[in-house]
């Protein structure tokens, strides 16, 4: 389905995303391919959850740490006395 354009971050109105689902029932390699398909780690369940919150609650180092290398992190900008850090 991926291969055919399907919503890697599933449907609108659904509980669980894709990539949440696989990040807590810890299947790594398919975490992997909905981060490369462009799956949104941004994403919250319907306990606004994200994966990452899912993957540090697991206590799985690795999957925090792939999460974590696709998170926003980098679009933000840390601050000390008005110099980026």
């Amino acid at each position: 389905l991926l291969d055919h354009k399907a919503n890697v971050n599933g449907p609108l109105n659904a509980e669980i995303t894709p990539l949440i689902k696989a990040t807590a029932e810890q299947k790594m390699g398919f975490v992997n391919l909905y981060l490369s398909r462009e799956a949104n780690p941004q994403l919250q369940d319907k306990d606004g959850k994200s994966a990452l919150i899912h993957a540090v609650e697991l206590n799985h180092l690795e999957l925090v740490n792939l999460l974590l290398s696709y998170s926003a992190v980098e679009k933000y900008s840390f601050r000390k006395n008005g110099e980026k850090v």
